[in-house]
């Protein structure tokens, strides 16, 4: 199968799943989500870790576990769900300078100046978003002076200010605050886009692509990739090949390795391949 250019619009998000309907079952990964402390920050102790969580709203316990802290909340809808902190030095994150890239500049300088930071990492619950919330609410606890966030799933970054506003919201942030879109373009081909995501596979929904995007059609069609990888969130993943109804026409995701890659832009590497659909046009007439 060859892969269409898309050329659909989206004004509302695909309709749910009628109940009772088969979901696909995702391998989750855990999510993990990293604070940068301060330049000059001491190395952080269980101590002073117990000090931040008696300043805050959460409760839970906690011991130490093979040179980790292993959390458990106490209370409401994730109770018992662990969440396993650790302590480690700024270098040791793989390209800090890059997943930086979208931050502001005194952002960016705060963060590459830091040389300790604190892991969270935790296999999120059934209801992903308020999961990942209280996962949010946990960094933000240990780390209240954090200079940025670091969300390893996503390849990306968010502000210090930004985790604290999240995490002392009552609701969490809509499921695009944990996923990216990436996008590259085929400087030797016919300047087409491929669009794919990274960050939904913690939250039970597979990762989308769409391929052959034409110039000029990027944005609208990262706008549909955002509407249903929130339906694909909150309602699951329908079989592949199952038409979704939109507000202009029908979509269905199938497995990226049966859809054959137009150029060598689409090589994928392990990352790109596991638990992957690619988004199309389902058969039927379509409003441009």
């Amino acid at each position: 199968m060859s892969a269409p250019s898309p050329s659909l619009s989206m004004a509302a998000g695909p309709s749910p799943l009628p109940k009772g309907e088969p979901v696909v079952q995702v391998n989750r990964p855990v999510s993990k989500l990293i604070a940068l402390l301060p330049a000059g920050h001491a190395i952080l102790t269980f101590g002073d870790l117990d000090v931040n969580l008696g300043r805050s709203d959460l409760d839970l316990m906690f011991h130490a576990r093979r040179g980790a802290l292993r959390c458990e909340l106490l209370q409401g809808a994730f109770a018992r769900m662990p969440l396993d902190v650790r302590v480690r030095p700024t270098a040791a994150i793989p390209a800090l300078r890059l997943r930086l890239m979208h931050l502001r500049e005194p952002d960016i300088d705060a963060a590459l100046a830091s040389r300790i930071c604190l892991t969270v990492t935790c296999k999120l619950a059934e209801n992903a978003l308020a999961a990942i919330h209280a996962e949010l609410r946990l960094l933000a606890a240990l780390a209240p002076d954090a200079v940025a966030m670091l969300d390893l799933n996503a390849c990306t970054a968010k502000s210090g200010d930004w985790m604290r506003g999240a995490a002392s919201a009552e609701l969490p942030p809509p499921a695009t605050s944990f996923f990216t879109i990436h996008s590259v373009f085929d400087w030797e081909g016919g300047g087409e886009t491929w669009l794919h995501t990274h960050g939904l596979r913690r939250m039970g929904s597979i990762e989308l692509d769409m391929l052959g995007v034409r110039a000029g059609q990027a944005s609208a069609m990262a706008s549909v990739i955002n509407h249903v990888a929130r339906d694909f969130v909150e309602n699951g993943v329908p079989p592949p090949h199952t038409p979704s109804r939109t507000a202009n026409g029908s979509l269905m995701w199938v497995p990226c390795d049966s859809v054959s890659a137009p150029s060598a832009l689409y090589e994928r590497d392990a990352e790109h391949r596991q638990q992957r659909g690619v988004l199309l046009a389902a058969p039927g007439p379509l409003v441009h």
